[in-house]
């Protein structure tokens, strides 16, 4: 079953993962707590966005395509649709989104939670945090990978290791802290070298 068409499939996903409904890790996608909490509601509201409707949609939008049926008729369909929808006397609890996202630390410059978006971890009192720390981020001349698990660590204070590039280019591994700077009034996380990794001897 497809979603959509194909003029509209990429704005369906792009906000899906916008609202946080789901993430997509390379050509990977999976559902998110919010995305499982709204397909709670749906059902408990009735709501039948399952395979059957969307072939009984998607029926009706072909043959209006093909000539075989008006655009009345899939009109009408959607207006039953939302009518028996609005008749229903259903209650539902408010969403906090807060409450279904993992906690991922401690913010470094106000001490609120810490969350993780798309592209970064991020303080929960972003309208007034500026804190965030970039999953993908630069330290001299290396493209460093933070993950979630090494994002627990530096937001606990505690040391992650990483491979830093060294002189005449070479690799080895060096342990990163996470530090916060001060500059024009504004603080910035920073990522300074605490020590090495112990070499195991052969």
């Amino acid at each position: 079953i497809e979603i959509g068409t194909e003029a509209t499939r990429t704005g369906i996903i792009e906000t899906c993962k916008k609202r946080e409904y789901i993430s997509q890790k390379a050509s990977n996608y999976s559902i998110e707590a919010l995305g499982e909490k709204l397909i709670e509601n749906l059902d408990k509201l009735e709501i039948n966005l399952y395979a059957d409707k969307t072939v009984e949609f998607s029926k009706i939008l072909k043959k209006i395509y093909k000539g075989e049926a008006k655009v009345e008729e899939a009109i009408d369909m959607t207006a039953e649709e939302l009518k028996g929808i609005i008749s229903k006397d259903i209650e539902l609890e408010k969403i906090d989104k807060n409450e279904l996202k993992e906690v991922i630390g401690e913010c470094p410059v106000c001490k609120k939670p810490v969350y993780e978006g798309e592209k970064n971890f991020y303080c929960s009192d972003y309208k007034n945090c500026d804190f965030k720390l970039w999953k993908k981020t630069k330290r001299f001349s290396d493209e460093l990978t933070i993950t979630k698990a090494k994002a627990k660590s530096l937001l606990s204070g505690k040391k992650a290791v990483f491979t830093l590039t060294g002189k005449e280019n070479k690799k080895f591994e060096g342990y990163l802290k996470l530090e916060i700077t001060e500059k024009d009034g504004k603080k910035y996380p920073n990522l300074k070298l605490d020590g090495f990794p112990e070499k195991k001897k052969k």
